[in-house]
């Protein structure tokens, strides 16, 4: 596992290659609709994905009934997971690999959201009384994202979710990812 400071999560969000892993690791399958216009199953890949992992059609998603691609936000879990939890395999040259990759993806991006709603709540004003529980729950999130893909695979987003939340005064809850027998104030 590899711990990454705030900054290192932060620069994890410039773009690099993804191989077009949110174009089919979606766990939904897209129905035709506003915001896409066509049926397509989850697990496969856009028919508009070109051989280069590219969008056959990115200058013209709007025009051709793909609006939803045009606001989809995967936080650079693609670019983590093809990238550093797979290093540098994609799923066409990889095909054993597929299925667990796009599992991981699903999970990944879910912890580069939280990684993304920390940092932003870091650095608001209000949040400054808060900015201790913060932290911790910022850097632990960026433990979980160093992690091996069949660790990701075993863990409980929900609860890890649950965990980033903000307690009532007065009552602790661990920081993501502790058990409960390490459960205590995040950074303990």
């Amino acid at each position: 596992m590899t711990d990454l400071s705030p900054e290192q999560i932060a620069s994890a969000f410039e773009p690099t290659v993804t191989a077009a892993s949110h174009c089919v690791a979606s766990r939904r399958p897209f129905s035709a609709s506003a915001d896409f216009a066509i049926n397509k199953p989850a697990g496969q890949a856009c028919p508009k994905l070109a051989p280069e992992f590219r969008c056959g059609i990115h200058s013209s998603l709007r025009r051709q009934g793909f609006a939803g691609c045009t606001v989809y936000d995967c936080f650079a879990a693609g670019q983590q997971v093809c990238q550093v939890t797979f290093g540098g395999l994609d799923w066409r040259a990889a095909p054993e690999s597929a299925q667990q990759m796009f599992e991981v993806f699903a999970i990944m991006r879910d912890l580069h959201e939280l990684a993304w709603y920390l940092t932003e709540a870091l650095t608001l004003q209000a949040a400054r009384p808060l900015r201790g529980e913060l932290s911790p729950a910022l850097v632990k999130i960026g433990q979980l994202i160093g992690q091996r893909s069949e660790a990701l695979l075993g863990l409980d987003m929900s609860e890890v979710r649950q965990r980033c939340q903000c307690p009532a005064p007065g009552r602790e809850r661990a920081c993501p990812g502790q058990s409960q027998a390490q459960e205590g104030p995040p950074g303990s």
